[in-house]
């Protein structure tokens, strides 16, 4: 008996809800007749301004035709839906609503980085990281017809650095685990460090290793697990001084699918020169990645600080 009472009682309640929507009169937007949605009429209007389609906004009469709204119609609808009546009665006109469109914003023309600083740090309560946006080109003629090239990976060290230095760790053994320590890494050694990476007692950013010693480390993979060292990342290379070096104070940069670069270069901290110095020699590393092709590597650039808009960028180099 108390489980049939509180079924009519929820029964009752769904009833009073959907009595309450209905007194609260909706749009329906229709294009073609179908697909249709319905929104609250209070703001359909005004958000219709801006659409790319024409949608024909019409009155979703209870068990009956829609019909369309007239302009003046159209009127009442936004003022009562700035006034925030939401149960005002809509008027029943069957004459068709107009809908002008804004026109489009034109985008912003390219401009040099100097004028880029100079909007960005006259917003700005606080230095911001400045980051690099590129878009390089994709085509490889070894590929087939259609498919991209494979994306590129790579350590640019900046004239300027923008972080701290990392902490190395290098398994290296020999003239190459002399060579590393000499180059500025942290830690140095072979497999009798494992057991201390895997203890926890070693902290470290980065971790590299030689060709001729990967082998020995396999049982480190475990414990390091994505910061092992790999040929794909890099991370395992020939040359273990020079590998020291760019990752102490690089930054790392990779590409997408599409050729597109996201990257870390300056801080609006820094005199202009700094920043020009740091964006020149990025630009440097990733045009290094060509690998063929007719024009130039990077079809377009730009630069964002960490809170504000997107400035896009003549390209001013002379790097084909």
């Amino acid at each position: 008996t108390h489980t049939h009472a509180h079924k009519i009682s929820t029964m009752a309640s769904t009833r009073a809800f959907v009595s309450s929507l209905r007194l609260t009169s909706q749009l329906v937007v229709s294009r073609c007749k179908r697909p249709r949605f319905s929104a609250p009429w209070s703001h359909s209007v005004g958000s219709m301004v801006g659409a790319r389609q024409c949608w024909q906004p019409v009155r979703c009469l209870s068990r009956g035709a829609a019909a369309p709204i007239s302009d003046d119609a159209a009127g009442e609808v936004s003022a009562a839906g700035a006034a925030g009546d939401l149960t005002a009665p809509l008027p029943t006109s069957t004459e068709q609503l107009k809908v002008r469109f804004a026109p489009r914003e034109p985008k912003p023309d390219p401009i040099v980085l100097e004028q880029a600083l100079e909007a960005i740090r006259t917003t700005e309560k606080r230095p911001n990281t400045l980051t690099a946006y590129l878009v390089t080109d994709t085509h490889d003629k070894s590929k087939k017809r259609g498919q991209p090239r494979d994306p590129f990976r790579s350590v640019t060290v900046l004239p300027n650095p923008i972080r701290e230095p990392k902490k190395i760790l290098v398994f290296a053994k020999g003239a190459d685990g002399e060579a590393a320590r000499n180059a500025g890494a942290d830690v140095v050694g072979d497999r009798d460090i494992i057991d201390d990476v895997a203890q926890g007692t070693i902290e470290f950013d980065v971790c590299l290793a030689t060709s001729n010693i990967i082998k020995e480390i396999k049982p480190a993979a475990r414990h390091l697990r994505d910061r092992m060292p790999t040929v794909k990342k890099g991370t395992v290379v020939e040359d273990i001084a020079d590998a020291v070096r760019r990752y102490k104070s690089g930054v790392a940069f990779k590409s997408d699918k599409h050729g597109n670069v996201v990257v870390p270069f300056a801080t609006t901290a820094m005199k202009d020169e700094e920043i020009r110095a740091n964006f020149a020699q990025l630009i440097e590393d990733v045009n290094s990645h060509k690998i063929g092709g007719k024009g130039k590597f990077i079809r377009s650039m730009g630069v964002s600080p960490t809170q504000g808009k997107y400035f896009a960028l003549v390209d001013d180099t002379d790097v084909e």
